[in-house]
Order: C-alpha cells, then sequence, then structure tokens
C-alpha cells in the first residue's frame, strides 16, 4: 500500500471519484479537438482514497496458452502467429506461452510416426519442434510445456522433455507442467474404445479412464515426484510447475502438495473457467452470467486463499488455464464483445488478488479462442475476437512499473472503474460499462490536469463479434487499421465528466501522459 497520496510521476493524485448521471445527455463530450464542459447532478460516487490499496503488476503477467494442436498450420503462418502472440507482453516482460490443455495427455514425441498406443492421437514431430521454436525467436516468449501424465508412463515424457531441451532456443525453455488437470482423470474419460484415440467431451460407451476413481491427492503427489525424478535424469536442469488442478475439490490439498513438491516447483498453478457447461452439475452460460460479478470479482475472491498459501512458500501463483467458459467456450457468449469486458476487468480483479501470470487458453476449434487462423487466397490470415482486443489492451495499459488500484464505485449500474499508475504513463482511469442500461454521464473527480484524452473500446451491442478501439479495427494480417480516433474531455471544478453510451471501455489519460498508446 502507498503511504501519503497517490503519487504518479510528477502528478499527485490523492482522491477520484466517479458518480453516474441518469438524466438526459446533452452535450458532454465532443470528439476530435474541440471540447464543452458540463455540470450535471450526480447521484452515485466512488472514492480512490489518499492511500489506496494497489498492487504492482508483475512482470510476464499475461501469456496464452494453447493446445498442442494449435500448431496444425504451415511454417508460413509463423509471422501472423508470432505478432499476435507477441503483441501480449505486458508487466515490461516477455509474454508466456504454454503448451497444454487436454491434448497435452493425448500427445507424445514421435519422430519415426510409430503406431500409436492407445489414448495417444497426436504426434509431436521435428516439424512441430521448429515450428515452435521459430514462434518464441519471433515472439521472445518463454515456454512452459506440458509432459503426459495420463498414459502413466514416464518414458514418453521423458522422450518429449529431451526433444524439447534440444529443439527449443536456450533459456527460453522455462519448464514443464506435469499433467492436465489430474483432478478430472478418475471422472472424465480419458478415451474411448469404439474410435482409438479419440478424446472424449462427454459420456459414450467404451470410455477409459487414466486413472481409477479413488486417485486423490495423495497418489497424485507421488507420480508427480516420479515423474520429476525421471524427467531429470534426462533434463536436470529441468524446472517444474503444479499442480495444476481445475476445480475446487483438490484445491484444499494445495499446501501439501506445494510442500512435498518444493524442490521441484516454480509456481503453483491452477485452471479456472468462471462458467462450465461439460462436467456435472452443469451450469447455465449466458451473456448475463458472464458479465456478473460471481465471474470476475467472485473468481479473484475464490483464488485469493491459494494465492496466499503459495506466496507464504515464496511460489508465484500462476493461473496458467483460463477463459469465460470451460470446454471450448460457448458460442454467442465467448465470441463476443462480452467476454472483452469480462476479460480486461476479470484480469484487473486477478491481479488485484495477488495473482502473478495469467495464461488465456485457445484452440482453433473452439468459440472462446482469442483468435484463428485460417489460409484464404493462398495465405495465413488472422480473425480476431473482441476477447484479444481486451488482451492487447490490457498489455498496453501495464508497462513496467504499473500500479493497480480499485476505484471504488457506488452505483445501480454495473459500471468499475480501475486507475494506473506509473512514472512514465502517468494516471490512466479505465472504466468498464457492462450495463446496457446506463445512460448518461459518469463524473469523475480528480484535481483537473488539463485536457484529458478519451479513447474507447467500443462495438455495437454486447453480442457483437468484433470491436473497434479508438476507431481501429484488426485486420486479417494481425495489425489495427482504420484512422485513429480520440475524444477530449474538458474539466470543470469537479473533475471530467464522461458519456455513458452503451457497454464499452473507456480509458481516460491525464494530461502527463497523453501521446502514449493507446
Amino acid at each position: 500500500m502507498l503511504s501519503g497520496r497517490w503519487c504518479v510521476g510528477s502528478l499527485a493524485v490523492c482522491a477520484a471519484m466517479v458518480a453516474v448521471w441518469t438524466g438526459p445527455l446533452g452535450p458532454a463530450l465532443i470528439a476530435s479537438r474541440s471540447v464543452v464542459a458540463v455540470s450535471p447532478p450526480t447521484i452515485a460516487t466512488a472514492t480512490l482514497g489518499a492511500a489506496p490499496a494497489d498492487v504492482r503488476i508483475p512482470r510476464s503477467f499475461l501469456g496464452l496458452s494453447m493446445e498442442y494442436v494449435g500448431f496444425a498450420h504451415d511454417g508460413a503462418a509463423g509471422p501472423l502467429l508470432a505478432r499476435l502472440v507477441g503483441g501480449l507482453a505486458s508487466g515490461g516482460g516477455p509474454p508466456m506461452l504454454r503448451i497444454g490443455g487436454r491434448t497435452s495427455d493425448a500427445s507424445w514425441w514421435n519422430p519415426a510416426h510409430w503406431p500409436r498406443p492407445a489414448g495417444i492421437s497426436f504426434d509431436i514431430t521435428p516439424q512441430w519442434v521448429a515450428r515452435l521454436s521459430a514462434l518464441v525467436r519471433a515472439s521472445g516468449a518463454d515456454v512452459l510445456l506440458a509432459l503426459n501424465l495420463a498414459a502413466g508412463r514416464p518414458a514418453l515424457a521423458v522422450a518429449w522433455a529431451r526433444a524439447a531441451a534440444r529443439g527449443l532456443p536456450a533459456g527460453e525453455l522455462m519448464g514443464f507442467e506435469i499433467g492436465n488437470e489430474p483432478d478430472l482423470y478418475g471422472h472424465i474419460a480419458w478415451y474411448r474404445t469404439t474410435k482409438p484415440g479419440e478424446l472424449l467431451a462427454s459420456p459414450a460407451r467404451g470410455r477409459r479412464y487414466a486413472r481409477g476413481p479413488h486417485y486423490d491427492v495423495p497418489r497424485f503427489t507421488a507420480e508427480f515426484l516420479r515423474y520429476v525424478a525421471a524427467v531429470r535424469s534426462a533434463v536436470p536442469w529441468a524446472s517444474f510447475t503444479g499442480p495444476g488442478f481445475s476445480t475446487p475439490r483438490w484445491m484444499p490439498n494445495l499446501r501439501r502438495f506445494l510442500d512435498a513438491s518444493s524442490g521441484a516447483l516454480v509456481a503453483a498453478t491452477y485452471h479456472r473457467y468462471p462458467l462450465r457447461t461439460c462436467h456435472r452439475p452443469p451450469q447455465t452460460a449466458t451473456i448475463p452470467h458472464l458479465l456478473n460479478v460471481r465471474s470476475s470479482r467472485g473468481l479473484a475472491h475464490e483464488l485469493a486463499p491459494y494465492v496466499a498459501q503459495a506466496h507464504r512458500r515464496d511460489f508465484p501463483f500462476w493461473v496458467d488455464e483460463f477463459n469465460s467458459v470451460a470446454c471450448g467456450g460457448r458460442r454467442g457468449v465467448s465470441d463476443t464483445f462480452a467476454s472483452a469486458l469480462w476479460g480486461l476487468d476479470t484480469l484487473f480483479e486477478l491481479a488485484l488478488a495477488g495473482v502473478d501470470r495469467v495464461d488465456v487458453h485457445s484452440r482453433p476449434d473452439t468459440s472462446y479462442s482469442p483468435f484463428k487462423l485460417s489460409r484464404a487466397h493462398g495465405r495465413w490470415v488472422a480473425h480476431v475476437a473482441p476477447l484479444y482486443d481486451a488482451l492487447r489492451l490490457f498489455a498496453q495499459l501495464t508497462p513496467a512499473p504499473t500500479r493497480l488500484a480499485r476505484i471504488r464505485t457506488s452505483s445501480r449500474f454495473d459500471v468499475t472503474a480501475w486507475a494506473l499508475a506509473g512514472p512514465r504513463r502517468g494516471l490512466r482511469i479505465v472504466v468498464i460499462d457492462k450495463d446496457p442500461r446506463a445512460r448518461g454521464l459518469m463524473r469523475v473527480r480528480i484535481p483537473p490536469q488539463g485536457h484529458a484524452q478519451l479513447v474507447r473500446l467500443d462495438a455495437p451491442a454486447l453480442g457483437a463479434r468484433s470491436a473497434v478501439l479508438a476507431g481501429q479495427a484488426y485486420g486479417a494480417d494481425g495489425l489495427l487499421h482504420g484512422a485513429r480516433s480520440v475524444e477530449w474531455l474538458q474539466p470543470d471544478r469537479h473533475g471530467y465528466l464522461l458519456a455513458l453510451r452503451r457497454p464499452g471501455i473507456a480509458i481516460i489519460t491525464l494530461r502527463g501522459s497523453i501521446g502514449a498508446t493507446p
């Protein structure tokens, strides 16, 4: 916590108040270079105190989690993929690239193309490694690789770990994750015999489970340590993360796992989605459910005790698989503008709760992927979802060092506000409006600093499949296109007024940091 006033470089800001007015709009804001000041009545306020509870955004906070099948393309797609991955660098460090997910337990190192054993559906080849290596070099990403635990054959994990250590750029392979969500091994089928090698997403005949129904944390921990010893026999410097559980059911045992595995771990990991429709009992996944506070702040509160347990043992806590709806997302929810509003707000909540890293999960055949690549007219093109807009915006807002604090709002509308401060960027206020009913003016009470710059991440509706940032949109080349459009806010003696027109994200930049992107 900062003492005294909350200082930002040459700016000293000791309080910020936000208020929402629900009366007629009037000419509060005007785009381009002209300015108009108005002083409407306010009916709700929120205050950033003189010494706000704040956190520093960790280095390399944001990353991407990809399935092994996510590299099922030729090398020509590499530069485009590197541009999209590299754009997620945050906190003054490189982006994290985790290769894992369900396909980690269905993959093996198979350069000779031997027949696949039961449960294996994907071959990792030298060509695949070359594509990953090129991506790492071009994007600067650090890599975390998940090893196959479900097969119960340490030799498979050792063979792949040895090949990865030899094939990836020196210093870029930061560690291994053993298995994927072992808390589900006895409850969700690993594969089925009716169609060899096909992973199950739902019950069917011929189900085969990776472990029995009595598989538990002590059994997993013992197996984890055996795999650590086996991998280190081939890669002595190997580091590991874990446990990578996916439900709260096993998390009360996190402390015991960390204590038993402390000599091998570099981070405690957890996989979390606020909504899930593929487990029992299923949950309803709609836009209102995703935008509910339980899916953002509630999720962060759930993780806070586990973060504390890891930090007390000097381990960072990573949510290294994260997205909106588990098991591939929900079309019409995960691929909409609503996911961008949820995503940015939840990243702020997780950072404030002390989470040290978040890897957003993707898979080509899902609706929650931040972007997808496809071939069109003989070239690879990108299809950027609104969630990627939010991820890229987060990365741009959080260079090192950046401190984050919540602006406490009091309103009948679902509007949240955050303050971001840094010596090179000054003070920025991020307003996230998730409520279609919010129509009016928001008053931001800050000691005036002259004209403030305003940019918006905008879309026609919560269900829109694309977004616009400051008048620009991502094209097929993964770059922003269009004329950049900004608005200017004229201060009055109470601060600034922001028009709430429809759900979206507004970034207010005070005078000392105008000129920086966004």
